[in-house]
């Protein structure tokens, strides 16, 4: 299937929704999911989201004079629904599709790029692979519920009903460890450091050869809230700020290689 770019498909919805009307002072809503080392909180009384994407979002919407509430965290599952129904401005980590093609604004400037990959425990190294779908045939796959994963490969597992979902990526690589999965799909900077947050880096292994996708992350925004010529505004700033020093001291803090 080809992909659409998202400043044509900015042009093209242009044509099919009205230009909603704002206020001059308004406060926006972008949320997002527990995502380190993007997205999570600062300390254990959760009244504060860092890491690199909401410092990021942050300063962007600083330097555009532009107001918002405090990021909350929420379930993907959750934050997704709240996105597509216009509850929330915007959702930050999202990858392209079709169906939130349909309601969302997607800024020609992305987040970051991350590979998503399988994971397995390291005991398995050599046992297990993944050059193609069948080396998973017969093997119990984790997922996370309302990740946007390739067509491939929800028609492999389907096919093949061999996978468990969970509401986020720690409970998949809890599993793992268990032996209760056998093959865990995860972006690789997520990933790492999850594993590594859960004291277990050196019992799993990341299957780069042969990534899932290379997908690129987005701040989506509801299409009913926002102007596409503010989502414009907003890519132009997010795209001024990673040409500077500020956003490449982020990078080195929060342990992000550059795209």
């Amino acid at each position: 299937m080809a992909v659409i770019r998202p400043d044509v498909l900015i042009g093209l919805s242009l044509l099919i929704f009205a230009t909603p009307v704002f206020a001059g002072d308004k406060v926006y809503k972008i949320q997002c999911d527990n995502t380190p080392p993007y997205i999570f909180w600062a300390d254990k009384s959760e009244t504060r989201v860092t890491g690199l994407w909401a410092e990021m979002i942050r300063t962007v919407m600083a330097n555009m004079g532009e107001k918002h509430e405090e990021f909350r965290i929420h379930p993907w599952s959750r934050l997704l629904d709240m996105g597509l129904k216009g509850e929330v401005d915007g959702v930050f980590g999202a990858t392209i599709n079709e169906e939130r093609l349909e309601y969302m604004w997607f800024p020609q400037e992305p987040l970051q790029a991350d590979p998503w990959v399988f994971w397995i425990r390291k005991s398995d190294v050599g046992k297990l692979k993944f050059t193609a779908y069948a080396d998973l045939k017969n093997h119990r796959i984790g997922l996370v519920r309302g990740y946007n994963y390739t067509q491939e490969l929800w028609y492999f597992v389907k096919k093949e009903q061999n996978y468990e979902e969970v509401v986020h990526d720690t409970m998949n690589f809890r599993k793992l460890i268990k032996g209760r999965v056998d093959y865990i799909a995860s972006a690789l900077h997520f990933g790492t450091y999850v594993a590594t947050e859960e004291g277990i880096l050196e019992q799993v292994q990341p299957l780069t050869e042969k990534p899932i996708v290379n997908s690129v992350f987005y701040v989506m925004f509801n299409k009913k809230n926002v102007s596409p010529e503010w989502v414009n505004k907003f890519s132009e700033h997010l795209t001024a700020f990673k040409k500077t020093a500020e956003y490449r001291a982020l990078l080195k803090k929060f342990g992000v290689k550059a795209d």
